[in-house]
């Protein structure tokens, strides 16, 4: 990982239970970057992270992607408002939907940053 200037880091749950972080990195010169780093694998989280609990930057994305509405989508000027957001942004979107899918049961809290 590149030095990062900011990190915050938010909690990643399975139902209520805490099983990692959703990391966002604020590097200079390259802009953000968003990563996970889970210690409790569940077996129904799409996320599989090597021994270390890192999450692949490829797996992270495809698990990104299931979690945010393409900006493509019809409508979505009007649903960005809705969400309060005037410019598609991908953190913005995550922090609304609080990265619900319907395929699992994982959460990021977004109330505070740890």
């Amino acid at each position: 990982m590149l030095a990062a200037q900011k990190r915050e880091q938010y909690k990643i749950n399975k139902y209520e239970e805490h099983i990692g972080y959703f990391n966002v990195d604020y590097i200079p010169g390259v802009g953000r970057q968003l990563s996970a780093d889970l210690f409790k694998p569940s077996e129904s989280f799409i996320l599989l992270s090597d021994a270390n609990g890192h999450v692949s930057p490829d797996k992270f994305e495809l698990w990104l992607i299931e979690r945010i509405v393409p900006q493509t989508r019809i409508g979505i000027d009007k649903l960005l408002a809705d969400m309060g957001l005037s410019e598609y942004d991908e953190l913005g979107i995550l922090k609304y939907t609080e990265g619900q899918h319907a395929s699992d049961t994982c959460t990021i809290d977004f109330s505070a940053t740890v």
